[in-house]
């Protein structure tokens, strides 16, 4: 299981998001919340850490170098292995 720390800024952060979505109506900060937290739990597990590492690196690289699927997949192998 892998600790996560967040700061007394990332903290301000999700409070100011809290309060902007609940001024957009009742309840949608709760939502917010609820969500992010999902989201941090999910970090804990080393197996969720790396796929979603894995699935920022395809996003960025199709994005951004407009790489073809299959150079992209073998770019993906070499960094994470086999």
């Amino acid at each position: 299981m892998i600790g996560i720390r967040i700061s007394k800024e990332a903290t301000a952060d999700l409070d100011d998001g809290y309060w902007f979505y609940e001024r957009q109506d009742r309840g949608l900060g709760d939502y917010f919340i609820s969500n992010i937290s999902a989201d941090i739990e999910g970090l804990k597990s080393p197996l969720a850490f790396i796929v979603r590492c894995i699935v920022t690196t395809i996003a960025c690289c199709v994005r951004s170098f407009r790489m073809p699927f299959t150079t992209l997949l073998r770019t993906v192998t070499r960094l994470y292995g086999q």
